[in-house]
């Protein structure tokens, strides 16, 4: 099947967008198939179909874009260090762009060209492409996003919702932690309550036995004075019971000395 276009599998640095826009040109647009088996299968199809035409490249594709240049100071860097690639595309992205190199200007491009043989395609950070056969295709962009800017701008924004929903549930874990919480507090101020409440229920019952001890401590109070009251009559009592046994006995005592006096008399 189709595996997505050139474009989906370049991510170049945004500087070197207009360079590799401008080198590839339709060719981001190819689309990938596993074999070239598939891609006459697709050609085929559009055949039949009536579908236009297509272009597609194999995964491992055949050919080389000599990639392999050394990074030197003030020479022409390559465009491949300037673009990320998945990983499992490497051999598209080497064919594509491993023979094209960078430069600031068009004047720099004329001089390698002319000076050195490395590179076979120049190109420059404002999108003018120069071939080692001694093309040049150049001019003014099209007006709007370009596709690979587009692209930047889909990521991004792909980057941006991703990192809300990111945002988002944790806010939601958040929200259900606290909402757990607020449940286990909920939980335990019922609790408070109901303890409040027994409490405040056996305070009740405690004033209602405090005053029922009120009323038995005062008709108590009553029957102590009552006793009281009939002790200091009885205390009063036996001092006259008393008084009246030691007169009874004085008198018992001056009727006995009176009587041996009598008898002593008679003697």
């Amino acid at each position: 099947g189709v595996l997505g276009t050139v474009a989906d599998i370049l991510e170049p640095e945004p500087r070197y967008e207009a360079p590799l826009e401008a080198v590839l040109g339709q060719r981001l647009q190819y689309l990938i198939v596993e074999s070239g088996r598939e891609g006459c299968d697709a050609v085929t199809f559009l055949k039949q179909e009536s579908l236009g035409r297509g272009s597609f490249v194999p995964r491992a594709v055949h050919g080389t874009g000599n990639g392999n240049h050394a990074v030197e100071d003030g020479k022409p860097r390559p465009l491949t260090n300037y673009v990320k690639v998945r990983e499992e595309f490497n051999p598209i992205a080497d064919f594509l762009i491993g023979g094209v190199g960078v430069v600031e200007n068009w004047e720099e491009a004329l001089h390698w060209l002319e000076n050195e043989n490395g590179f076979n395609t120049l190109v420059t950070l404002e999108g003018d492409v120069f071939e080692r056969s001694g093309v040049i295709t150049g001019g003014s962009r099209d007006q709007g996003l370009s596709l690979l800017e587009r692209k930047r701008e889909i990521r991004e924004l792909e980057g941006k919702v991703r990192e809300k929903g990111d945002r988002c549930h944790v806010l939601v874990e958040e929200e259900q932690r606290q909402q757990q919480e607020i449940g286990e507090r909920e939980s335990q101020l019922e609790g408070r309550i109901k303890e409040i409440q027994d409490r405040d229920l056996e305070l009740i019952h405690r004033e209602r036995d405090l005053e029922h001890l009120g009323k038995d401590l005062s008709q108590l109070r009553e029957v102590v004075e009552v006793l009281q009251f009939e002790k200091k009559q009885l205390d009063e009592e036996e001092q006259e019971l008393e008084k009246e046994r030691e007169q009874i006995s004085a008198r018992l005592e001056s009727g006995e000395l009176a009587k041996r006096e009598g008898e002593e008399l008679a003697q």
